[in-house]
C-alpha cells in the first residue's frame, strides 16, 4: 500500500520532474499562530522562509494531479492524453515570509467553487413566480 502522501502548492517553479525525497528535506512545523481560523505553518525551501496553511477542497469536489499518457489519442486526433496519477482532498498553499489570508488567490479560487455552485443551482418555478408577485430584489429592510 502507497504510503499518504501531502499536497504542496508552492510559490516557485521547480523544473525537476522525477523522484524526490520532499519528506527528508522539506519539513513544515506549525507556529502555533493561526490566520482567519487557520493554523500556519512554517518551513524553508532553499533558504526562503515559507508559510502556509492547509486548504479543503470544498464538498463535492475532488482536486486531481494528472499525468500526460501519451502526445495524442490513439485515434490520432492531436489532443493529448492523460492519465489521473492522484486525487486529493486538500493541500497546503505556501506564499513567501507572509500569512496565508483569505483573500490570497488560491483561497478566493476555493471559495469562488462556492459560489458557481450557487449560480448554476436550478431554480424553482414557484420561486420565480412569487418573485414576479412580490419583488423583493433591491428592497432594502
Amino acid at each position: 500500500m502507497e504510503e499518504p502522501r501531502t499536497l504542496h502548492w508552492l510559490p516557485c517553479a521547480i523544473k525537476f520532474t522525477g523522484a524526490a525525497k520532499v519528506g527528508a528535506y522539506f519539513l513544515p512545523t506549525p507556529t502555533g499562530t493561526s490566520v482567519d481560523g487557520k493554523a500556519v505553518q512554517e518551513a524553508y525551501f532553499r533558504g526562503r522562509q515559507l508559510k502556509g496553511t492547509q486548504l479543503q477542497i470544498p464538498q463535492g469536489y475532488k482536486g486531481q494531479i494528472l499525468q500526460r499518457t501519451a502526445e495524442q489519442h490513439a485515434d490520432g486526433d492531436g489532443t493529448p492524453q492523460w492519465s489521473r496519477d492522484m486525487a486529493f482532498s486538500e493541500f497546503v498553499y505556501w506564499k513567501h515570509g507572509l500569512d496565508p489570508i483569505c483573500t490570497d488567490s488560491a483561497q478566493r479560487r476555493m471559495a469562488f467553487l462556492k459560489v458557481s455552485e450557487q449560480l448554476h443551482a436550478p431554480i424553482d418555478p414557484e420561486e420565480i413566480q412569487q418573485e414576479l408577485e412580490n419583488p423583493t430584489f433591491g428592497k432594502t429592510s
